[in-house]
């Protein structure tokens, strides 16, 4: 059986139903993931108002993430989501850190910095908006032309997202310099729950607490205790700009994310 490739534009204005279709038929929710490249979260947006049975790849948060691997510090990474498609449509976004367009080489190469590649990853593959996209060229590298390293720790990401990242989210965006998140995990998933930090400059310190308690057992006068599952302090080198921590540490009955 064989796949034939149709560019989104073309599939817009002759064949809109076709996802439609497909979905009826099947009786599944087959995805459906266009391109349309513009850094303007605003054309996106019209788009979907367009073509509502799609979802894109959201260009303008990879901008933000080119921007912030190669400016030196200087980008205000509490404005990281901001004008992008997974803060305004979380339920339409694909988030990806580089794809084919991007790798150095084609006329749309805005490549992500080596270095910030696995702060970049953990921020897409751990957060609860959006559908992550993982790039095969830095799950395996480019050796014919040497100018993508594989991110190494990518294959330790994408195991961690599998059973780690569930559960509410609590967002610490409020830093220039160092940012990160939370997620509570289930108290059905042993080990389940995580937070993840990243940051810009060569060394940055937050702390920042959620707390998530069992209400009281019946004839109970309080709650079981918590108690934190990390606390480090977290220095940029240029081979770790992004610390994920597990919440494996912690009772069931209470999880709380510490970030330093």
């Amino acid at each position: 059986m064989g796949y034939a490739w149709t560019p989104l534009n073309t599939w817009a204005r002759t064949s809109r139903p076709l996802a439609e279709d497909l979905r009826a038929s099947t009786g599944r929710r087959l995805p459906a993931v266009g391109e349309y490249w513009s850094g303007d979260v605003r054309e996106l947006e019209n788009y979907l108002t367009r073509v509502p049975n799609v979802m894109l790849f959201d260009v303008p948060l990879h901008y933000h993430l080119h921007d912030a691997s190669v400016s030196d510090g200087n980008v205000d990474l509490a404005r990281l989501w901001e004008n992008t498609l997974t803060a305004s449509r979380p339920d339409k976004s694909v988030t990806f850190v580089e794809n084919h367009d991007t790798q150095p080489g084609p006329s749309l190469a805005s490549t992500v910095a080596p270095w910030f590649k696995a702060a970049a990853y953990a921020l897409i593959l751990f957060n609860e908006a959006g559908v992550p996209c993982v790039f095969w060229g830095d799950f395996l590298g480019s050796p014919e032309s040497d100018d993508l390293p594989a991110v190494r720790e990518l294959p330790i990401l994408m195991e961690l997202r599998a059973r780690a990242a569930v559960g509410p989210q609590h967002n610490a965006f409020d830093d220039p310099d160092v940012v990160g998140f939370a997620r509570e995990g289930k108290d059905e998933i042993p080990g389940s729950g995580c937070a993840v930090i990243l940051s810009d400059r060569m060394a940055a310190r937050r702390h920042s607490t959620w707390e998530r308690a069992t209400p009281a057992r019946s004839g109970s006068a309080s709650s079981e205790a918590t108690r934190p599952c990390a606390s480090r302090t977290m220095e940029r080198s240029p081979e770790w700009s992004a610390m994920v921590a597990s919440a494996s540490t912690c009772p069931a009955a209470a999880r709380r994310a510490v970030i330093v």
